[in-house]
Protein backbone atom coordinates (compact mmCIF):
# COMPACT_ATOMS: atom_id res chain seq x y z
CA UNK A 1 0.00 0.00 0.00
CA UNK A 2 1.26 3.45 -1.20
CA UNK A 3 1.21 7.01 0.20
CA UNK A 4 1.29 9.17 -2.57
CA UNK A 5 1.87 12.32 -2.25
CA UNK A 6 -0.10 14.34 -4.95
CA UNK A 7 0.15 18.01 -3.83
CA UNK A 8 1.33 19.43 -7.39
CA UNK A 9 -1.15 19.85 -10.08
CA UNK A 10 1.46 18.51 -12.51
CA UNK A 11 1.39 14.43 -11.88
CA UNK A 12 4.98 14.34 -13.31
CA UNK A 13 5.66 15.71 -9.63
CA UNK A 14 3.51 13.46 -7.69
CA UNK A 15 5.81 11.10 -5.43
CA UNK A 16 5.45 7.89 -3.12
CA UNK A 17 6.06 9.65 0.70
CA UNK A 18 5.45 5.86 2.33
CA UNK A 19 4.53 2.53 1.92
CA UNK A 20 2.67 0.44 4.11
CA UNK A 21 3.15 -4.02 4.35
CA UNK A 22 2.06 -5.80 7.12
CA UNK A 23 1.52 -3.43 9.49
CA UNK A 24 5.12 -1.26 9.16
CA UNK A 25 5.81 1.74 7.18
CA UNK A 26 8.58 2.34 5.23
CA UNK A 27 10.17 5.99 4.22
CA UNK A 28 10.26 4.63 0.45
CA UNK A 29 9.88 2.42 -2.34
CA UNK A 30 13.81 1.29 -1.89
CA UNK A 31 14.07 0.62 1.54
CA UNK A 32 10.90 -1.31 1.03
CA UNK A 33 12.85 -3.46 -1.73
CA UNK A 34 16.41 -3.30 0.70
CA UNK A 35 14.19 -4.67 3.84
CA UNK A 36 12.36 -7.17 1.71
CA UNK A 37 15.33 -8.89 -0.28
CA UNK A 38 17.44 -8.97 2.86
CA UNK A 39 14.76 -10.24 5.30
CA UNK A 40 14.65 -7.48 8.03
CA UNK A 41 10.76 -6.85 7.63
CA UNK A 42 8.67 -9.19 8.80
CA UNK A 43 6.83 -11.23 5.71
CA UNK A 44 3.75 -12.66 5.94
CA UNK A 45 2.65 -15.79 3.77
CA UNK A 46 -0.85 -17.62 3.41
CA UNK A 47 -1.42 -20.55 5.35
CA UNK A 48 -1.96 -24.01 3.62
CA UNK A 49 -5.31 -25.62 4.81
CA UNK A 50 -5.70 -28.09 2.04
CA UNK A 51 -5.35 -30.75 5.16
CA UNK A 52 -9.12 -29.35 5.57
CA UNK A 53 -10.81 -30.31 2.79
CA UNK A 54 -10.61 -26.86 0.46
CA UNK A 55 -7.83 -27.82 -1.82
CA UNK A 56 -6.04 -25.11 -1.10
CA UNK A 57 -8.68 -22.78 -2.10
CA UNK A 58 -9.46 -19.96 1.07
CA UNK A 59 -11.56 -17.32 -0.75
CA UNK A 60 -15.29 -17.33 -0.73
CA UNK A 61 -17.25 -18.78 -3.13
CA UNK A 62 -20.48 -19.94 -4.84
CA UNK A 63 -18.76 -23.87 -5.70
CA UNK A 64 -20.31 -26.32 -3.10
CA UNK A 65 -17.56 -27.59 -0.43
CA UNK A 66 -18.04 -30.13 1.15
CA UNK A 67 -20.90 -32.86 1.66
CA UNK A 68 -24.38 -31.67 -0.05
CA UNK A 69 -27.16 -30.97 2.36
CA UNK A 70 -29.70 -33.13 2.57
CA UNK A 71 -27.72 -36.33 1.68
CA UNK A 72 -30.75 -37.79 -0.28
CA UNK A 73 -32.06 -35.13 -2.08
CA UNK A 74 -35.22 -33.82 -1.30
CA UNK A 75 -37.15 -30.73 -3.14
CA UNK A 76 -37.83 -28.05 -1.13
CA UNK A 77 -41.43 -25.94 0.40
CA UNK A 78 -42.51 -23.95 -2.41
CA UNK A 79 -45.08 -20.99 -2.07
CA UNK A 80 -48.49 -21.32 -3.69
CA UNK A 81 -51.71 -19.17 -4.79
CA UNK A 82 -54.56 -21.55 -5.13
CA UNK A 83 -56.88 -18.80 -5.72
CA UNK A 84 -54.61 -17.05 -7.43
CA UNK A 85 -53.21 -13.54 -6.77
CA UNK A 86 -54.83 -11.33 -4.01
CA UNK A 87 -53.55 -8.71 -4.99
CA UNK A 88 -53.91 -5.64 -7.67
CA UNK A 89 -51.15 -3.98 -9.94
CA UNK A 90 -52.10 -1.61 -12.72
CA UNK A 91 -48.81 0.08 -14.56
CA UNK A 92 -46.94 0.98 -10.86
CA UNK A 93 -50.48 1.24 -8.66
CA UNK A 94 -50.63 -1.42 -6.24
CA UNK A 95 -54.37 -2.49 -4.39
CA UNK A 96 -53.87 -4.97 -1.42
CA UNK A 97 -56.21 -5.87 1.75
CA UNK A 98 -56.76 -2.37 2.01
CA UNK A 99 -53.61 -0.47 1.44
CA UNK A 100 -52.78 0.85 -2.21
CA UNK A 101 -49.64 2.66 -3.56
CA UNK A 102 -47.71 4.06 -6.15
CA UNK A 103 -44.12 3.03 -6.93
CA UNK A 104 -41.02 4.12 -8.94
CA UNK A 105 -37.28 3.49 -9.32
CA UNK A 106 -35.70 6.33 -9.20
CA UNK A 107 -31.56 6.28 -10.80
CA UNK A 108 -30.43 7.68 -7.43
CA UNK A 109 -32.30 7.04 -4.90
CA UNK A 110 -33.53 3.48 -5.70
CA UNK A 111 -37.16 2.02 -5.04
CA UNK A 112 -39.96 4.88 -4.07
CA UNK A 113 -43.01 4.85 -2.82
CA UNK A 114 -45.65 7.45 -2.96
CA UNK A 115 -49.58 8.02 -1.76
CA UNK A 116 -49.09 4.86 0.27
CA UNK A 117 -52.73 4.40 1.86
CA UNK A 118 -54.74 2.25 3.65
CA UNK A 119 -58.38 1.84 3.74
CA UNK A 120 -58.30 5.21 1.19
CA UNK A 121 -56.45 6.93 4.34
CA UNK A 122 -53.23 8.67 3.27
CA UNK A 123 -50.64 7.53 5.81
CA UNK A 124 -47.27 8.59 3.65
CA UNK A 125 -47.07 11.72 0.92
CA UNK A 126 -43.03 9.85 -0.16
CA UNK A 127 -41.20 6.62 1.56
CA UNK A 128 -37.60 6.06 -0.35
CA UNK A 129 -33.68 5.80 0.69
CA UNK A 130 -32.05 8.64 1.24
CA UNK A 131 -28.66 7.15 1.10
CA UNK A 132 -27.14 3.91 1.82
CA UNK A 133 -23.70 4.16 3.42
CA UNK A 134 -20.84 1.35 4.25
CA UNK A 135 -18.14 2.36 6.98
CA UNK A 136 -15.47 -0.02 7.06
CA UNK A 137 -12.86 -0.50 10.08
CA UNK A 138 -9.16 -2.05 10.24
CA UNK A 139 -5.86 -1.89 10.87
CA UNK A 140 -4.72 -0.42 7.64
CA UNK A 141 -5.00 3.02 6.24
CA UNK A 142 -6.83 2.18 3.64
CA UNK A 143 -9.99 0.40 5.70
CA UNK A 144 -9.45 2.68 8.62
CA UNK A 145 -10.69 5.67 6.05
CA UNK A 146 -12.94 3.73 3.73
CA UNK A 147 -16.40 5.11 4.02
CA UNK A 148 -18.95 4.64 0.68
CA UNK A 149 -21.69 6.45 0.14
CA UNK A 150 -23.85 4.34 -2.52
CA UNK A 151 -26.19 6.31 -3.79
CA UNK A 152 -23.20 8.01 -5.91
CA UNK A 153 -22.84 4.66 -7.85
CA UNK A 154 -27.30 4.40 -8.27
CA UNK A 155 -29.11 2.60 -5.62
CA UNK A 156 -31.69 2.17 -8.41
CA UNK A 157 -28.90 0.57 -10.78
CA UNK A 158 -30.80 -2.80 -11.70
CA UNK A 159 -30.05 -6.30 -13.21
CA UNK A 160 -32.29 -9.15 -13.89
CA UNK A 161 -33.77 -10.77 -10.79
CA UNK A 162 -33.75 -14.78 -11.16
CA UNK A 163 -37.23 -16.21 -10.31
CA UNK A 164 -36.77 -18.74 -7.40
CA UNK A 165 -34.00 -17.42 -5.89
CA UNK A 166 -34.29 -13.35 -5.63
CA UNK A 167 -37.73 -13.79 -5.81
CA UNK A 168 -40.82 -16.38 -5.21
CA UNK A 169 -41.80 -18.04 -8.07
CA UNK A 170 -45.05 -16.99 -7.46
CA UNK A 171 -43.79 -13.10 -8.12
CA UNK A 172 -44.69 -11.10 -10.79
CA UNK A 173 -42.47 -9.28 -12.51
CA UNK A 174 -41.34 -5.51 -13.62
CA UNK A 175 -38.90 -3.77 -16.23
CA UNK A 176 -36.93 -1.04 -15.67
CA UNK A 177 -35.70 1.74 -17.55
CA UNK A 178 -32.18 3.66 -17.08
CA UNK A 179 -30.63 6.02 -18.77
CA UNK A 180 -27.19 6.49 -17.18
CA UNK A 181 -23.63 6.08 -18.61
CA UNK A 182 -25.62 4.65 -21.26
CA UNK A 183 -26.23 6.63 -25.00
CA UNK A 184 -29.88 6.08 -24.26
CA UNK A 185 -32.58 4.70 -22.67
CA UNK A 186 -31.85 1.10 -21.32
CA UNK A 187 -34.69 -1.17 -20.56
CA UNK A 188 -33.64 -3.84 -17.81
CA UNK A 189 -36.02 -6.89 -17.53
CA UNK A 190 -37.63 -8.48 -14.37
CA UNK A 191 -35.59 -5.27 -12.23
CA UNK A 192 -38.64 -5.10 -9.48
CA UNK A 193 -40.68 -8.12 -8.06
CA UNK A 194 -43.73 -7.84 -5.96
CA UNK A 195 -45.14 -11.38 -4.27
CA UNK A 196 -46.89 -12.04 -1.42
CA UNK A 197 -46.10 -14.76 1.54
CA UNK A 198 -46.67 -16.07 4.75
CA UNK A 199 -43.89 -14.16 7.31
CA UNK A 200 -44.03 -18.00 9.32
CA UNK A 201 -44.68 -15.63 12.11
CA UNK A 202 -48.63 -15.13 13.37
CA UNK A 203 -49.19 -11.08 13.29
CA UNK A 204 -51.05 -12.01 16.64
CA UNK A 205 -52.02 -14.75 19.24
CA UNK A 206 -52.66 -16.36 22.56
CA UNK A 207 -53.66 -19.13 24.32
CA UNK A 208 -55.37 -18.18 27.26
CA UNK A 209 -55.09 -21.53 29.49
CA UNK A 210 -57.27 -22.41 32.41
CA UNK A 211 -54.07 -23.48 34.58
CA UNK A 212 -55.79 -27.21 34.88
CA UNK A 213 -54.87 -28.71 31.94
CA UNK A 214 -57.22 -26.90 29.91
CA UNK A 215 -58.07 -23.86 28.28
CA UNK A 216 -60.36 -21.15 27.51
CA UNK A 217 -59.88 -19.86 24.07
CA UNK A 218 -56.97 -19.70 21.41
CA UNK A 219 -56.55 -16.82 19.05
CA UNK A 220 -54.38 -16.15 16.27
CA UNK A 221 -53.91 -14.45 12.67
CA UNK A 222 -51.75 -15.84 9.83
CA UNK A 223 -49.06 -12.91 8.75
CA UNK A 224 -48.94 -12.84 5.22
CA UNK A 225 -47.38 -9.79 3.52
CA UNK A 226 -47.25 -8.20 0.49
CA UNK A 227 -42.98 -7.42 -0.28
CA UNK A 228 -42.34 -5.30 -3.10
CA UNK A 229 -38.45 -6.21 -3.97
CA UNK A 230 -35.40 -4.27 -6.09
CA UNK A 231 -32.09 -5.66 -5.48
CA UNK A 232 -29.46 -2.76 -6.22
CA UNK A 233 -25.45 -4.50 -6.76
CA UNK A 234 -22.56 -2.02 -6.27
CA UNK A 235 -19.55 -3.83 -6.76
CA UNK A 236 -18.63 -6.55 -4.16
CA UNK A 237 -22.23 -6.35 -2.43
CA UNK A 238 -25.75 -6.87 -2.93
CA UNK A 239 -28.73 -4.20 -1.03
CA UNK A 240 -31.59 -5.97 -0.98
CA UNK A 241 -34.49 -3.03 -0.47
CA UNK A 242 -37.71 -4.98 0.74
CA UNK A 243 -41.20 -2.69 1.30
CA UNK A 244 -43.24 -5.10 3.27
CA UNK A 245 -46.69 -4.19 3.94
CA UNK A 246 -48.99 -6.10 6.34
CA UNK A 247 -52.78 -6.84 7.41
CA UNK A 248 -52.45 -4.82 10.83
CA UNK A 249 -51.86 -1.67 8.62
CA UNK A 250 -47.50 -1.98 9.55
CA UNK A 251 -45.37 -1.06 6.70
CA UNK A 252 -42.33 -2.40 7.33
CA UNK A 253 -38.64 -1.28 5.67
CA UNK A 254 -36.08 -3.79 5.47
CA UNK A 255 -32.68 -3.36 3.94
CA UNK A 256 -30.69 -7.18 3.92
CA UNK A 257 -26.61 -7.29 2.78
CA UNK A 258 -25.24 -9.66 0.78
CA UNK A 259 -22.22 -10.40 -1.31
CA UNK A 260 -18.65 -10.08 -0.46
CA UNK A 261 -16.93 -7.25 2.46
CA UNK A 262 -14.57 -5.46 0.91
CA UNK A 263 -11.89 -7.02 2.47
CA UNK A 264 -7.63 -5.83 3.72
CA UNK A 265 -4.90 -8.38 3.02
CA UNK A 266 -3.55 -10.93 4.97
CA UNK A 267 -1.52 -10.18 8.57
CA UNK A 268 -1.70 -13.37 10.10
CA UNK A 269 -2.64 -12.00 13.36
CA UNK A 270 -5.86 -12.80 14.94
CA UNK A 271 -6.55 -15.71 12.54
CA UNK A 272 -8.77 -18.05 13.57
CA UNK A 273 -9.22 -22.20 12.13
CA UNK A 274 -12.71 -23.86 12.42
CA UNK A 275 -11.75 -27.31 12.43
CA UNK A 276 -13.60 -29.63 10.60
CA UNK A 277 -15.48 -27.01 8.66
CA UNK A 278 -12.61 -26.52 6.11
CA UNK A 279 -13.16 -22.43 6.58
CA UNK A 280 -10.59 -20.32 8.56
CA UNK A 281 -11.64 -16.81 9.92
CA UNK A 282 -8.84 -13.95 9.73
CA UNK A 283 -9.27 -10.83 11.29
CA UNK A 284 -11.83 -9.02 10.15
CA UNK A 285 -12.71 -5.95 8.29
CA UNK A 286 -16.37 -5.13 9.47
CA UNK A 287 -18.61 -2.25 7.77
CA UNK A 288 -21.33 -0.55 9.30
CA UNK A 289 -24.23 0.48 7.46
Amino acid sequence: MFQVNHENRDPSQWRIDRVFYNEQYFDSVDEFVRRYNDGTLQKTRLPDYSDEGTDGVLFSSFLRRGPGQPQTPLRAPELFEPDGKRYKTRGRHVEYMGWSFDWRLGITQGLQLYNVRVNGQRILYELSSMEAAAIYSGHDPKMLRSFFTDSGWSQGRSYELVRGVDCPKTAIFFDALHHRDTAGPRRVKNAVCLFELNSGIPLRRHFDSDYAGGYEFYGGMVDHALVLRHIFTIGNYDYIYDYIFHQNGVLEVSVTLTGYLQATFYTGRGSVRLPGLGQSGWEPSPARL
